[in-house]
């Protein structure tokens, strides 16, 4: 029923969803894992709820209503069509996850996570490079991950095409010296056009299995760490994309501009600053960046007290 629903209606070839790529990505990673092999007229509300309390867990409230409303078009498509198929034993209406401001998420990774995180990461292959490249360029989790060789340019600026970029404008990102070393080594690796490919060098897309190994491997770490009969919480729940929120913070307590860092984060300046302003700003995102590696560099070898004093001077600021 998916599939038919893509090519007879997302990709029907005289009305072209302008989202076509963006509901085959929702229904390829998150919908067919979980219910694809679930008959059609076997498909129950208890099935689509459970796919989406572990997408809320796992990606976030957004992602969850996304996949429920690309999955509830195409359930009401089907049945149209379809004198059989019962849609209200399917799904369900339901307040959105995410469409008020208290669900909206503010998890921002301290200092003492990131010295938590960073060492783990060194252990967890393709997908702790990357995890590492998402807090250093403060892109989102899907650009990085299809992050390839032909988009970065000699001067190490990385073009995110407009077709892949949430804005529909190309995004253009001037890595840092620390992201292009890591580049450097995925390329040894990776052996193909995508800095961060998976076996079967396409991009890397197991992040639901990757991010919970990743957090287990985080809890046993502090449990090494911990003294002896202390008792060891996990992290509090933290997702991928609040290393953007993380990054756009450090930078601010850097001294990066706000209007800069907005830039490097690739959303859309609006106003008359955003009609008119037609500078590129790379030099400054390009500092920005630096700044960015510079100052995690500096959070990952602090000591103690070190540790306590720039947070005191990031307090301030």
């Amino acid at each position: 029923m998916i599939d038919d629903f893509i090519e007879q209606y997302v990709r029907d070839k005289e009305r072209l969803l302008r989202t076509a790529d963006a509901y085959e990505s929702t229904f390829k990673r998150l919908v067919k894992p979980a219910i694809g092999k679930v008959g059609i007229y076997d498909l129950r509300r208890s099935h689509v709820a459970r796919m989406l309390d572990q997408i809320e867990k796992e990606r976030g409230p957004v992602m969850a209503d996304r996949a429920r409303q690309n999955l509830r078009k195409a359930l009401t498509w089907y049945a149209e069509r379809d004198d059989v198929f019962n849609l209200n034993a399917a799904i369900v209406r339901v307040t959105p996850r995410a469409n008020t401001k208290d669900r909206a998420r503010t998890r921002v990774l301290s200092d003492d996570e990131i010295r938590i995180i960073w060492p783990v990461l060194d252990e967890a292959g393709t997908f702790g490079t990357l995890v590492k490249a998402l807090l250093l360029t403060a892109q989102r989790r899907d650009e990085v991950a299809s992050m390839s060789l032909k988009e970065i340019n000699e001067d190490g600026m990385w073009t995110i095409p407009a077709e892949r970029y949430k804005t529909k404008r190309p995004n253009f990102v001037p890595l840092s010296k620390t992201v292009l070393g890591l580049v450097e080594e995925r390329k040894k690796i990776s052996k193909c056009d995508y800095v961060f490919a998976s076996s079967a060098k396409t991009p890397f897309s197991a992040f639901g299995k990757s991010k919970a190994a990743l957090d287990e491997a985080i809890l046993s770490a502090m449990r090494k760490q911990a003294k002896k009969g202390e008792k060891v919480e996990p992290m509090p729940n933290w997702t991928l994309h609040d290393l953007r929120r993380t990054a756009k913070t450090i930078m601010s307590s850097a001294g990066v501009r706000p209007d800069i860092s907005e830039r490097v984060l690739g959303h859309v300046i609006g106003g008359v600053e955003g009609t008119y302003d037609r500078h590129s700003y790379a030099n400054e995102k390009r500092e920005a960046l630096e700044k960015l590696a510079a100052r995690i560099e500096q959070i990952l070898n602090l000591t103690q007290s070190n540790g306590e004093e720039l947070n005191k001077k990031q307090v301030k600021a």
